[in-house]
């Protein structure tokens, strides 16, 4: 994991300058930096890397990085480089490191674009090839590595890692991008990734899934995607054979994650998805001397009973590391305004002290279960949209007896108790884009640009569940996980986000991976010996969460008062004191709770775009 920037234009920057950047990037990579200078058509061509050493640790693998008439800067890791390095041996290729930049570079050299497509990995990468002057930008299938650009009046064309190098870069602050802030606040955080603006104006994200070549002679850029799944394809084999190319996927994958020269752990929650983690490298790989950790939240959200019967049940030590309620506005300020965005939802506020205690710990490697609710179900609207797509009617019939007895009596929703809900299409919107009516009266305007479900697959759960992973749920979980992780210089992995397992878990029937009394199923149960017998049959879905009305409670109640009364560019936006006459709400109400919570964020946020 790296941080990377770069600079084409008029601008020559000093060596104050250039160690002013370089600094800038030192939480993504504090282990070593470096920069290219070049000269192209009586402009300058900068080139900029931190590096935080995870394979290889040997300085002859730091960036940029220089062969075959090309440099490379690269943030991310490639899982299958070992693999790929043999084939390149066998074309002739030889390497002076054990890195998996060094193989990239190799085989881009041979396989031009192509090696985008082969690459099983997260990762985000600029190549400069010399002899053409083409910058090559990629992102991977997911977008788990971040890269964003601005290109002002074609005159200047930064990249980075983070919005704040390209700021740095330019020595100027971009301004707010409201349109996406009202969107956000009508359509909540759902919404932030169906398009690649961010909330800084003239910023813009590269698209995950591509290959952009960028001519810096023409100032014009190309892209193409480079994966493609095959749509509407099943397997036809028996559910026994489907679960074992499941496990067999998933724990390749885990596998592949804990290569590292470093230290590695695991963010345990009380769920199925950390809990299958944690099983399979306990009783299938047997791997040592990995950390485990928990967070734990004295209100409704607390999972601590799941998670001691998983750190009983597997026989490892649980790191269990309770939330601070305490200093909530410095606390968010603080990590605000290294986000350069609004935190989307306390979820990742109280992440963000999950992964600081892990710091402590010397962990540089932490793997999470992001992803794998959006590919084996795992939230209550699932089985709402299943429900549209069982078409004979005694099986409808049977999945809504058994969603009635075994899953309504823990939802609080009350769209998503409504097994019927989407029967009217009017409805369609109702839990993706929710507003409730009672949060409206504190917004001051009603005009956004509306964001709809986008077309994937004829299935509706299906469909939904590749919006969820694409554009609505997964992309604003690595987005939050990627900066927190990158402010405590840790790099965060994903096993279940994996290509190959990707391709797997879509030619899957439905009818394997939700039940009327469970999601998960197939995940139940192949993993099922790595779990408790509670956690294999718990139904509850609680979420990595904690209470908003615990931090409220203990923030000093005259600095609560002036945050919510002073002058501030949000009350164009918003009902500031009418939000503050009402918080009390909060103790109660999980939409209202949501939405001060997105209104604190943002109102953060645009402050320090003011200063």
């Amino acid at each position: 994991m790296c941080g990377l920037s770069g600079y084409f234009g008029t601008k020559n920057l000093s060596y104050k300058k250039i160690k002013e950047i370089l600094e800038t990037m030192n939480n993504r990579g504090p282990d070593a930096t470096g920069y290219k200078h070049y000269r192209i058509n009586n402009k300058n061509l900068y080139l900029f890397h931190s590096r935080l050493k995870i394979i290889d640790l040997h300085n002859r693998s730091n960036q940029p990085l220089e062969k075959h008439n090309r440099i490379i800067l690269y943030n991310g890791e490639i899982y299958n480089f070992k693999e790929l390095r043999k084939s390149l041996n066998n074309y002739g290729y030889k390497f002076n490191t054990e890195s998996d930049t060094e193989v990239i570079l190799s085989g881009y050299d041979y396989f031009g674009k192509k090696i985008f497509s082969l690459l099983n990995g997260m990762w985000s990468i600029v190549i400069f090839d010399i002899k053409s002057n083409n910058l090559i930008f990629s992102r991977d299938i997911f977008g788990e590595k971040p890269l964003y650009f601005s290109c002002i009046k074609k005159k200047n064309f930064v990249f980075g890692s983070e919005i704040k190098y390209l700021e740095k870069i330019l020595s100027k602050k971009f301004n707010p991008n409201f349109e996406k802030i009202k969107t956000t606040f009508y359509q909540g955080y759902k919404s932030i990734f169906h398009e690649e603006k961010t909330f800084c104006n003239e910023v813009s994200s590269f698209p995950k899934n591509t290959v952009s070549k960028f001519d810096l002679k023409k100032m014009k850029m190309i892209t193409s995607n480079f994966f493609k799944f095959e749509k509407n394809k099943k397997l036809s084999d028996s559910l026994k054979k489907i679960s074992e190319k499941v496990k067999e996927n998933i724990c390749r994958s885990i596998k592949q994650k804990l290569i590292a020269d470093v230290p590695c752990g695991v963010s345990l929650s009380g769920g199925i998805d950390s809990s299958v983690i944690a099983g399979v490298i306990k009783k299938n790989l047997n791997f040592k001397n990995i950390q485990y950790f928990s967070l734990i939240d004295k209100g409704v959200y607390n999972e601590a009973d799941l998670i001691n019967k998983t750190e009983k049940f597997l026989n490892i030590k649980v790191n269990k590391i309770s939330v601070k309620y305490d200093n909530f506005l410095d606390r968010l300020t603080k990590l605000t305004k290294y986000y350069d965005s609004p935190i989307s939802t306390i979820t990742y506020f109280v992440q963000s002290q999950l992964i600081e205690e892990i710091k402590k710990k010397g962990v540089k490697v932490l793997l999470s279960g992001s992803g794998s609710d959006e590919q084996f179900t795992g939230y209550y609207d699932h089985f709402l949209q299943y429900y549209q797509d069982i078409r004979k009617i005694e099986e409808k019939k049977q999945f809504k007896k058994s969603w009635q007895k075994n899953i309504l009596p823990f939802i609080k929703n009350k769209n998503l108790g409504k097994i019927d809900l989407y029967d009217n299409l009017k409805n369609k919107y109702k839990n993706i884009f929710p507003l409730a009516d009672d949060i409206k009266k504190y917004l001051k305007f009603t005009k956004y640009k509306k964001n709809f479900e986008k077309k994937f697959h004829k299935s509706n759960l299906r469909n939904r569940m590749l919006n969820e992973i694409f554009h609505e749920i997964t992309p604003v979980t690595l987005h939050h996980e990627d900066l927190n992780c990158m402010y405590s210089s840790i790099e965060n992995r994903s096993p279940f986000l994996d290509k190959e397992l990707f391709k797997l878990t879509q030619k899957i029937d439905l009818s394997h991976l939700i039940k009327g009394n469970s999601q998960k199923f197939l995940l139940r149960e192949t993993f099922k010996k790595y779990l408790h017998p509670d956690i294999y049959s718990f139904k509850q879905k609680i979420g990595f969460n904690a209470s908003l009305y615990l931090f409220i409670k203990k923030e000093d109640p005259k600095k609560l008062k002036k945050f919510f009364y002073e002058k501030s560019i949000i009350n164009k936006l918003v009902n500031m004191k009418l939000i503050y006459k009402d918080i009390e709400k909060s103790k109660r109400s999980p939409d209202f709770s949501k939405f001060l919570f997105l209104v604190i964020s943002v109102k953060i946020f645009l402050d320090n775009r003011e200063k």
